[in-house]
């Protein structure tokens, strides 16, 4: 089974922090203690959190690695698709207000409403 590009992105990140992925899988045997939990880093806090502030387009649209990635997403045909991979910042577009321009005019004329909306 692959990767979805959510959790490839989530083990990028961990790879880069130098730190495991989130295992899922498995439940810890015993509560810690609180001096246990007072003691631990964090590493994984932003990683838990939903992307881009649970936006699943926006999600979608940075972690994406070809124009057909994002053709799912309503509005958004591969012309669209390439200029906003075209113009994607490397650390990704913050919010929907910031895709290009471009896309929202002729001949693409996408929605940034239909993207918003977008549920996966």
């Amino acid at each position: 089974m692959g990767l979805t590009a959510f959790n490839r992105k989530r083990r990028e990140r961990a790879a880069k922090a130098n730190t495991k992925p989130l295992d899922t899988s498995t439940a810890p045997t015993s509560e810690p203690s609180a001096s246990e939990l007072d003691s631990r880093e964090q590493p994984h806090s932003e990683l838990q959190a939903p992307l881009n502030g649970g936006n699943v387009a926006l999600t979608l649209i940075n972690t994406a690695t070809s124009p057909d990635d994002l053709t799912p997403i309503p509005t958004i045909g591969k012309g669209a698709a390439k200029v906003i991979l075209q113009h994607r910042p490397n650390e990704g577009y913050e919010s929907l207000e910031l895709l290009p321009e471009a896309i929202f005019e002729q001949p693409y004329r996408c929605s940034v409403e239909a993207i918003a909306e977008y549920q996966g």
